[in-house]
């Protein structure tokens, strides 16, 4: 075999340099690309990069109606942390009574609840979400902000089908429930200090409740108002099955509410904030440090009046028409300054 000439050599080494260096170039930059997306994600999970997400946006100015409590945690979370000029305007609920909730959730209760009181924020027992109409101290009052945390019928069905079934149903009537208790975005009323009944009026019979609330009627009439606007109802529940099941979506539009927004649910956001599951909690058996939810990736839906929904689709396609227009606006008056310029210059050269 003849020997290859050194011309050929030499090409063939240098080819073969510039691709090593080409295959060197390509894994530097996937290994760049790698270490990228591990940083990012390694800043997720440690909480470091938290600008990219919208964060809770209560504040004391909001009429809360918090559904369902269990330990009442969230609501001290709200009080701590958003509600920073005072809880007044928050009402927390539970289904069950005091007695129930203090022996499912222990000594937990009793402090959450004498810390949000202590900030004038109202706790109140065995209020049924599907029948707000039926207490008291709401049925007369609007909220901008409803909220359920992780709803759940608690009806221990074991079948699938059934179990789904039974908390469409408990969503139905909550949806039915709250939706005449948003507020509508005009001036309303709302009773600071008169909303909350003590233990003893809660237990008052039916003649004594009806005299309360003609005086009360009266005493509202001397209230301040303030403005308010369109109410949300925020509903916060896991994402995997049955959960997903339950299509909460669409039961909302047929309780004549539309989707406003849905967001990642945070537990970290709420300090102090530890899921309960309506059975109640047993140290040792029970998840504890929401993991029970955050392996379900939790998620906020956040529903209005469908009429807000549809004036905000309005107001977006309205919008979008208005900018066509403007820029066809702006493209006549260009043409039409080009062609004076251009008459202009002719003028000029004569």
């Amino acid at each position: 075999m003849p020997p290859i000439p050194k011309k050929r050599k030499l090409k063939q080494s240098l080819k073969k340099v510039l691709s090593d260096a080409k295959a060197a170039e390509i894994k530097r930059e996937k290994e760049k690309t790698r270490e990228e997306i591990y940083n990012r994600t390694k800043q997720n999970v440690n909480g470091i990069s938290k600008q990219a997400r919208a964060k809770p946006t209560y504040t004391s100015a909001d009429k809360i109606l918090l559904i369902g409590e269990g330990n009442f945690s969230f609501a001290r979370a709200l009080s701590e942390k958003y509600l920073t000029e005072g809880s007044e305007n928050m009402v927390a609920t539970c289904f069950d009574s005091e007695e129930v909730v203090f022996k499912k959730y222990g000594e937990e209760v009793k402090d959450n609840v004498a810390y949000i009181e202590s900030l004038g924020g109202k706790v109140l027992y065995g209020v049924d979400g599907t029948q707000l109409d039926k207490c008291k101290a709401i049925k007369h009052n609007l909220f901008s902000r409803i909220v359920f945390n992780f709803p759940h019928a608690g009806s221990g069905i074991k079948d699938q089908n059934r179990n789904v079934r039974a908390n469409q149903e408990l969503m139905t009537a909550f949806f039915a429930s709250a939706a005449p208790r948003l507020t509508d975005g005009k001036r309303t009323r709302y009773e600071k200090h008169v909303s909350a009944k003590t233990k003893q009026e809660q237990k008052d019979n039916e003649e004594e409740d009806e005299e309360e609330e003609e005086e009360e009627e009266e005493k509202d009439t001397t209230l301040e108002q303030e403005p308010l606007g369109h109410g949300e109802i925020h509903v916060s529940m896991k994402t995997c099955k049955p959960y997903n099941l339950w299509a909460v979506r669409n039961l909302a539009k047929a309780g004549n509410l539309g989707t406003k927004t849905t967001f990642k649910f945070h537990p970290e956001d709420y300090p102090g904030y530890e899921h309960r599951r309506t059975i109640g909690f047993k140290e040792g058996v029970s998840k504890g440090g929401n993991a029970e939810i955050l392996s379900s990736e939790p998620k906020t839906f956040v529903f209005v009046q469908k009429k807000v929904v549809e004036k905000e689709i309005g107001k977006s396609v309205q919008g979008r028409i208005d900018k066509k227009e403007n820029a066809g606006k702006k493209n006549k008056n260009k043409n039409k300054n080009k062609r004076k310029r251009n008459e202009d210059d002719d003028l000029d050269l004569d």
